[in-house]
């Protein structure tokens, strides 16, 4: 979650160090991060800079680097060096506290996040403030807690216009816009990505910007207002080819599928949600993917497609001992029963959706909907939620899957 400024070349000593503290093993880097000669919190920056970058490609490397800068501020405790020391530390207790939100070890990041108040010792409109509020607020929105996700990521957003911080505000404003999609609330989430839009729009980021400008276009198809879903749909889709693959690139065709598929026109729709679907799967955002999968299933319904929606549970990483990925196929499993028992496909993608959102809070709090006996996938319910419902006898159909 990016939010750092450039702070300009550093110097010759910093970058020597640097290459030394990064060229040892694991064992000696932490040793020398506790050195006196180390006390550089110029490289202590660099170093964050980097653990930043890392998320959330690597995040060993990113909580390894924190953490080393960590070690090189925490001595420094003169007066002269406290506030900047102290920027570090807090920096770096977020930026380990996201490793862990991104590994779903949420009480560790809790801990984490703690820690790092301790450290915010700089005024209440300081970046580094709003740097800890957008990445609780992820946390938060994680564990289901909209509210208090939505007034942290409204601060952090406050405090990146104050200090003119405009593409930081815009990306915070952006976050807003997309927490109430998630919840599917098209008419709250107008108004923050209205602003991301200007925020993000004179700066050279095509990934932020199309995403947004795709996201509001969404918005406003869907409230009927086809005007001005037009005019920002047009720009937006020029620069999509150009975007890196993986999450980028799968959330705008994400928004452009939903869009296509709003104005009837299903088959580009198609080919875009399961664009989307490869991306998400490829970045490995499970609950991404599920989201999109969904999609794709009512559309296929609809055009009584029934032998395709066997792919919706394909490549979901399920041969792996992961309750989440258990848990989404699970979800799928269940919407595509309820397809086929006759269900209204809209209905089916809400209750869906719902589960997906209590599957991402608590993984095995999905499997709360599985009957207490199963005889065969066609006894699937998915519209009854009980958590108290015990875990009898397998699906068997299920069952093969996770094993495949």
């Amino acid at each position: 979650m990016s939010g750092h400024s450039d702070h300009g070349r550093p110097s010759e000593k910093t970058l020597e160090l640097e290459r030394r503290l990064l060229g040892a093993s694991p064992t000696q880097r932490a040793e020398m991060a506790r050195s006196a000669e180390l006390r550089d919190l110029e490289l202590a920056e660099r170093l964050l800079e980097k653990a930043e970058s890392s998320q959330p490609e690597n995040l060993r490397w990113s909580d390894e680097l924190a953490r080393l800068a960590f070690a090189i501020a925490e001595p420094m405790v003169d007066e002269s060096r406290a506030a900047r020391a102290n920027r570090v530390k807090a920096r770096a207790c977020v930026l380990a506290g996201n490793v862990h939100r991104l590994k779903r070890q949420r009480e560790e990041a809790e801990t984490l996040f703690r820690k790092a108040v301790f450290h915010l010792t700089g005024p209440p409109d300081c970046e580094e403030r709003a740097f800890y509020c957008w990445n609780v607020a992820l946390l938060r929105r994680d564990l289901g807690q909209l509210d208090e996700a939505v007034g942290l990521l409204w601060r952090a957003a406050l405090i990146y216009r104050e200090s003119g911080e405009r593409r930081l505000e815009g990306l915070c404003q952006a976050q807003l816009g997309f927490l109430f999609l998630e919840e599917d609330q098209a008419e709250r989430a107008v108004p923050p990505l209205t602003q991301a839009c200007q925020c993000l729009e004179p700066v050279p980021d095509a990934v932020a910007y199309t995403r947004c400008a795709l996201a509001l276009a969404w918005c406003h198809a869907s409230l009927g207002e086809a005007g001005k879903s037009q005019e920002l749909l047009e720009p937006a889709r020029s620069s999509r080819g150009s975007l890196p693959e993986g999450e980028a690139r799968a959330a705008v065709a994400w928004f452009e599928g939903r869009l296509t598929a709003l104005r009837g026109q299903t088959e580009e729709a198609l080919s875009l949600l399961d664009e989307a679907r490869r991306e998400y799967l490829r970045a490995g955002d499970l609950f991404a993917a599920a989201r999109v999968s969904l999609e794709l299933g009512r559309l296929w319904a609809e055009r009584g497609e029934w032998e395709r929606m066997e792919t919706l549970t394909a490549n979901l990483g399920t041969s792996q001992a992961d309750l989440s990925a258990i848990g989404v196929l699970f979800v799928l499993v269940t919407f595509v029963e309820a397809l086929r028992r006759g269900a209204a496909p809209a209905e089916a993608v809400g209750n869906a959706v719902s589960r997906l959102r209590c599957c991402r809070r608590e993984s095995v709090l999905a499997l709360g909907y599985w009957p207490p006996v199963l005889n065969g996938s066609r006894t699937l319910d998915g519209t009854v939620f009980d958590p108290s419902l015990p875990l009898e006898t397998p699906d068997l159909r299920l069952a093969r899957l996770i094993k495949e």
